[in-house]
């Protein structure tokens, strides 16, 4: 009798296993299908249709009117004063100089919704020819991974092993989806609110309090417009490896995994790795180093000594590099080692060669 209600409760086990099975089947292919065609398509994963609706530039222009003209004013006078102060105070500094590079980071600012917008068009055109002629049916998970469509669906009682391991590594691929499916709608959320604030913090990198806050922006938003090609990548290599389900579910898992070490690896967020593996060359020193430039050239024109701006251009792209001396830096008198104090130390523990 107790092996009868044993069976009969294995059975029951057996079917809701297989019922939560045929469940994640079907969440699966939903989320999947979502996850590529709100995340990952062409048309949506550079945000062309978000920049371009109606309620969000009328949103960019209302803030655009009433705090940018306000946000420039504050930062010219702020930069005057600060001119005006270090030339009272401390070591002169040219005027020129910080006109120019205060009308850089203006310009820049003004005209920054247009830069990421044609940045992204460029880019969503490579993407879509990828996306189109790489031959895989990107919103159907059953044609993407063999692995998992090679699971089938059998009576519960005679298969128990598979049902569970069939329940385990669907549920791998369930969270697997569904945080990616998470990881690209906040991509396109969080490039949507930077941008908004981007003209703002731009214009901050004239002054030295907000120089940081503006390289975070501008590196998040260049890095977050070459992911898709990552999520791409990764995701083609999961199709390639299907039929290596662990293998498979380590691809699906990278993407979700890299925006992680982006904000965390490095010196922090002004660091980001994605693109300074060339030696520094993020979209925050882009930035400076070109309103360094510029301002550097217009020193030129409005500074009397030429060369002085001269040399600025020239060593501008080796600032970050240049060790920078301090008042506090004074060579030491006497920089040798005391070796006098040194031999005698020694010579106490030694004996004579004959007594």
């Amino acid at each position: 009798m107790r092996m009868i209600s044993l069976k009969i409760a294995t059975g029951i086990l057996y079917y809701i296993i297989d019922a939560i099975n045929l469940l994640y089947k079907t969440l699966i292919q939903y989320f999947w299908y979502n996850t590529i065609s709100y995340g990952l398509s062409p048309s949506n994963a550079f945000l062309i249709p978000d920049l371009k609706n109606q309620s969000f530039l009328n949103l960019y222009n209302m803030l655009f009117k009433t705090a940018f003209l306000p946000i420039s004013a504050v930062a010219i006078i702020a930069s005057s004063l600060a001119v005006l102060f270090y030339n009272s105070f401390y070591k002169p500094l040219n005027p020129g100089y910080n006109l120019m590079k205060l009308v850089a980071a203006i310009s820049i600012a003004a005209l920054s919704l247009m830069i990421v917008e044609s940045v992204l068009m460029e880019l969503q055109q490579g993407f879509d020819y990828l996306f189109k002629n790489i031959g895989v049916n990107w919103y159907s998970f059953y044609n993407f991974s063999g692995g998992f469509s090679k699971f089938s669906v059998s009576h519960p009682i005679g298969s128990a092993n598979q049902e569970i391991l069939q329940f385990l590594v669907l549920s791998a691929y369930f969270i697997a989806v569904i945080s990616l499916f998470g990881v690209l709608m906040m991509r396109q959320a969080l490039m949507i609110l930077m941008i908004l604030i981007l003209p703002f913090t731009t214009i901050l990198f004239s002054l030295n309090i907000g120089k940081k806050y503006a390289k975070i922006v501008w590196e998040f938003i260049a890095e977050m417009m070459v992911y898709p090609f990552l999520v791409l990548l990764s995701l083609y290599m999961a199709y390639i490896f299907s039929s290596n389900i662990p293998l498979q579910l380590a691809f699906l898992f990278v993407p979700i995994v890299v925006p992680a070490i982006l904000f965390f690896s490095g010196r922090g967020l002004t660091s980001l790795p994605l693109l300074s593996f060339v030696g520094g060359l993020t979209m925050g020193t882009v930035v400076s180093r070109g309103i360094g430039l510029t301002s550097g050239l217009g020193g030129t024109v409005l500074s009397d000594s030429i060369g002085g701006s001269v040399k600025n251009i020239a060593l501008s792209p080796l600032q970050d590099r240049i060790p920078q001396k301090t008042a506090n830096m004074k060579r030491s008198p006497d920089s040798s080692l005391p070796w006098k104090q040194i031999l005698d130390e020694e010579m106490k523990y030694r004996k004579p060669d004959s007594e």
